[in-house]
């Protein structure tokens, strides 16, 4: 399995389960839109701003837990 932000290699009883409500919450805190994943879209030809603002849609419209690394997790904490 790979953690949902950052897709760094997590087992699943290593990661960290965060409930939809609460990740769209980290969103709204600037958390969660790795830059690995802009990369991906704007090395594709598409505008970074555009590219930010596709994932945190995306994000936010997720209705399934997300799985959060160590360091990812850690990361939520100190925002929640």
């Amino acid at each position: 399995m790979n953690c949902d932000v950052c897709n760094v290699t997590v087992s699943a009883n290593q990661g960290t389960r965060i409930a939809p409500a609460e990740f769209r919450a980290l969103l709204a805190k600037g958390f969660g839109t790795d830059e690995t994943n802009i990369e991906l879209l704007t090395d594709a030809g598409m505008p970074r701003d555009q590219a930010v603002a596709m994932l945190a849609k995306q994000y936010g419209e997720s209705q399934s837990d997300w799985l959060l690394c160590a360091s990812c997790a850690s990361r939520a904490r100190a925002l929640m």
